[in-house]
């Protein structure tokens, strides 16, 4: 059996549960199962792991406790650590309304205990608590709905109106009546271009990235942090990403940032046109308030629409806990790649972790 010290130092980054113990033992070659008591045999039965291409010939078996020695070690040494499981981006309000809906059936089935049956209450205490429960959960939802009914609209007009010509910016027309009021405004609703983006941070990467063995002592070690800001273009199928990656000594996640990636990408899609406008411009976002729903971001809509280069611009930002969009299903294909590399700078992140990607999106480093 291995020193203490050293089994709290490869333990640690995981949770205290059986599939911790599995985990573990398969990471240092063994193969275990339990049965139907729980029971994993003794040590010096447990099966090896075979070898494949992960887990090549010639690979060292290192020594592991049993389950009571694992579970003995952890409670001595760090009785407190608790890393909490996977779970989804869950939306705090529908959280609560959930807990709220469970504490009020279980206040429902308790017995009365009134001893004298005239005392009892007639009326029902919880139809109220009731009305007022169902009544912001079906509003919640509403929004919740309307929202995603909002941008799903705006990315099928984008996809419907992308391919056509922008309305000359010098062009100025003389309304002699009302005719010709209506034929123009005919004119700019159904042939001038509209636009649809998806913008999201994904989350954060660290440098250097160990996928492909145990990272020991530097697992403690503080990475370099580097932040991936995806714009995901929805007027096409499939839909394809800018992702624009930079190292925290580069900048941070602020508004500021997101603001001048908008730009970038917005020219790098080719929708800025010198003196030609386009009709409408949909930026959808999530209800982060320190990346989007700030001055910065709100005023680089009014900025191009004072430069001409939109005729109208609008920021659509989901409910909170809502937020599943186009550039989380695209990050989440980038990252089944990056898990399984070696990856020490940033070249490496350009070069071999997104070459697969390029189908589907494009990396810049800044």
């Amino acid at each position: 059996m291995t020193c203490p010290l050293v089994f709290i130092t490869l333990c640690l980054p995981y949770q205290f549960s059986s599939f911790s113990f599995l985990r573990f033992c398969f990471e240092r070659g063994y193969l275990l199962s339990s049965t139907a008591k729980g029971d994993y045999g003794k040590l010096e039965n447990y099966p090896r792991r075979p070898f494949d291409e992960l887990w090549p010939e010639g690979s060292e078996h290192l020594p592991v406790p049993d389950w009571k020695g694992f579970r003995r070690i952890w409670e001595e040494r760090v009785p407190k650590l608790r890393i909490r499981n996977k779970s989804e981006d869950t939306c705090p309000e529908c959280f609560i309304l959930k807990n709220k809906f469970k504490y009020l059936g279980s206040r429902k089935r308790q017995p009365d205990d009134v001893d004298d049956p005239d005392a009892a209450v007639t009326t029902d205490p919880f139809i109220n608590d009731d009305e007022n429960l169902l009544f912001d959960a079906n509003t919640h939802a509403e929004q919740a709905k309307q929202q995603r009914d909002v941008a799903r609209e705006r990315q099928e007009t984008a996809i419907q109106e992308a391919n056509n010509e922008h309305e000359d910016r010098r062009f100025v027309f003389c309304f002699i009546h009302s005719f010709s009021l209506l034929l123009f405004l005919t004119l700019f609703f159904f042939f001038f271009p509209s636009y649809c983006m998806v913008c999201d941070y994904a989350q954060n990467l660290g440098l250097p990235h160990f996928g492909e063995e145990q990272p020991a002592d530097i697992y403690y070690f503080s990475e370099l942090t580097v932040n991936i800001f995806g714009i995901a273009d929805v007027t096409k199928k499939p839909t394809k990403m800018l992702a624009y990656g930079y190292t925290e000594d580069q900048g941070g996640k602020g508004g500021n940032n997101v603001a001048s990636l908008v730009m970038r990408g917005l020219h790098d899609l080719g929708w800025i046109k010198s003196n030609r406008t386009g009709k409408r411009l949909s930026i959808i976002m999530d209800n982060c308030g320190g990346q989007n729903k700030n001055k910065f971001v709100l005023r680089l809509a009014l900025m191009l629409v004072e430069l001409q280069h939109f005729r109208v611009v609008e920021l659509l930002f989901y409910i909170r806990g809502h937020t599943k969009n186009a550039c989380d299903r695209l990050f989440n294909q980038l990252k089944k790649r990056w898990h399984k590399r070696q990856v020490f700078t940033m070249t490496q992140v350009c070069c071999r972790i997104l070459l697969f990607f390029v189908l589907l999106a494009t990396f810049f480093c800044c």
